[in-house]
């Protein structure tokens, strides 16, 4: 979602309410673009790669808070999310890389 350089953590309380707004509408927009429809009671694979700026934050609350994104996004619970989660660590450029399928 996105990382407070100062303290290397993800960001909270406002900060980070719009930041999951904004991927969930991205990941929204994406899914509409390519016209894609997820069946709501089957499983969904989600592979995420995180990139993260230094060892900091708590990685299982960052991937709950992607998923729950995506969860929203395409309307599937995340209850029938597989996949995986790889974390690295990249200061210069930190980011988060998703790839959803049904």
């Amino acid at each position: 979602l996105g990382f407070n350089s100062k303290y290397g953590r993800a960001y909270s309380n406002n900060a980070y309410r719009q930041a999951k707004s904004n991927l969930t509408l991205a990941i929204l927009a994406a899914r509409v673009k390519k016209s894609i429809i997820f069946i709501p009671r089957k499983e969904v694979s989600v592979h995420l790669v995180v990139y993260r700026p230094n060892g900091r934050p708590d990685a299982s609350n960052f991937v709950k808070s992607i998923n729950d994104s995506v969860s929203e996004a395409i309307e599937v619970n995340d209850c029938y999310f597989n996949g995986y989660y790889a974390g690295y660590i990249d200061k210069k450029r930190p980011r988060f890389e998703i790839a959803i399928t049904q």
